[in-house]
């Protein structure tokens, strides 16, 4: 009993806290600065402790292929066990260094392009605030 109460408590400290309020405003700033180029409003929005700058160049770039573009949908969607699983990894980046989250996603950022590519970008809570996880080296 003692055991499926702390795991409750840790379940709901570890789980998303924003309002659905909250959500849209992330994914409405998000869509309106990936469409307008909005670069700078964009790495605001990342969490970048951590993260060297050749993963986040790396990493941004690729988000940016297709910056300007009319998105053709965006969404939060809850993480399921096989994403937390995923993205609980150490995963080996294209520098050959070993990287992982820095904190759990909470859920995730889908977004459908126009010309049919789908991302699932993870996005987790910190101070109080939503943001974009980028992975850091694993130590």
């Amino acid at each position: 009993m003692k055991t499926h109460i702390l795991l409750t408590l840790l379940l709901a400290f570890t789980t998303l806290a924003a309002t659905p309020e909250e959500e849209k405003a992330f994914i409405d700033s998000y869509k309106k600065a990936f469409e307008s180029s909005d670069t700078k409003a964009l790495d605001a929005m990342m969490l970048t402790e951590g993260v060297t700058a050749e993963i986040k160049e790396m990493l941004t770039g690729m988000q940016r292929i297709d910056m300007g573009k009319p998105v053709a949908s965006i969404e939060m969607i809850a993480v399921t066990d096989a994403d937390r699983a995923r993205y609980g990894e150490v995963m080996e980046m294209p520098d050959g260094k070993k990287h992982k989250m820095p904190i759990p996603p909470a859920k995730l950022l889908v977004i459908k392009s126009t010309g049919g590519a789908t991302t699932k970008v993870p996005v987790a809570e910190k101070d109080g605030k939503l943001v974009i996880l980028l992975p850091v080296e694993a130590k």
